[in-house]
């Protein structure tokens, strides 16, 4: 869990720096001029972006919760052969 958290804390602080950055903008007026509809539009899908991951990382630590961590350590539900090369052609 430890990993997704550190993800959700990165995605959280990136989401937080280009909220501040659009806000900056508007406040000093150039997030209306021509030339900065561009970076807007990448902005917004970046940061829609973000939301969507958060979201999905919010979703996959609730999921794996309630997981027994000790049936993940070693899977035993298929007898394992030695490791075979696939042909080239």
């Amino acid at each position: 869990m430890s990993v997704i958290d550190a993800r959700l804390r990165e995605v959280d602080e990136a989401i937080s720096q280009l909220n501040w950055g659009l806000r900056r903008a508007q406040e000093l007026g150039i997030d209306e001029a021509a030339s900065s509809r561009f970076p807007r539009a990448v902005s917004d899908y970046k940061l829609r972006s973000l939301y969507f991951e958060q979201a999905n990382l919010h979703q996959l630590r609730d999921t794996i919760v309630g997981f027994d961590a000790e049936s993940f350590k070693q899977d035993h539900s298929r007898k394992r052969g030695p490791l075979r090369r696939r042909g080239t052609g």
